[in-house]
């Protein structure tokens, strides 16, 4: 190539570049940031521990496992766990069935699309959030999230593993597997 240098919001977006073409001596990271006048820790008291999770309902966020978890950790756990699901998506009505059939539909709400400044509020009163997501290049809602001081799920082997270190400052999982999720 005959630019100067290649930006890439994770390593693992220029190592897709690399595989592409030879970038070795001009690729540099510069990671998403996060507005913490808008993203930060607040006080909660929650009666249950609440789990988020924000993106677009497609078949690569891995929803349905969020969901296949938190039928898990409610037979072990009954009334101590809800599940918020912000996004809208092709996906929809297939993962609502799938909360319907795991009689969990007390415990799991869809909000559809919500405005990016609502958001910040479902990560100020949540207990957690997730994301286990099979593709991202970094995802700024993980990062939002530890903005407001929640726990942070995502998966190994994509762009958040940059950013989160395992057990330290969130916790990383393998994609597709509830029970490391649960």
């Amino acid at each position: 190539t005959k630019c100067s240098a290649i930006i890439g919001v994770s390593e693992k977006v220029l190592d897709k570049i690399q595989e592409k073409v030879d970038i070795s001596n001009k690729k540099y990271v510069v990671y998403n940031g996060v507005d913490i006048e808008k993203f930060f820790p607040v006080q909660k008291y929650n009666k249950k521990i609440e789990v988020l999770t924000v993106g677009n309902l497609i078949w690569l966020k891995g929803h349905e496992y969020t969901i296949r978890a938190i039928k898990l950790l409610n037979e072990k756990y009954p009334d101590k766990f809800s599940l918020t699901i912000i996004g809208k998506g092709p996906l929809e009505n297939k993962l609502k069935e799938l909360v319907a059939d795991s009689d969990i539909a007390s415990i799991v709400k869809f909000t559809g699309y919500i405005p990016y400044d609502c958001v910040k509020e479902y990560m100020q009163n949540s207990d957690i959030f997730v994301l286990p997501s099979f593709y991202e290049a970094l995802g700024c809602v993980y990062l939002e999230a530890m903005s407001c001081g929640i726990p942070t799920i995502g998966c190994l082997n994509n762009g958040i593993d940059e950013v989160i270190t395992n057990n330290v400052d969130g916790f990383l999982i393998h994609n597709k597997n509830v029970d490391e999720l649960v």
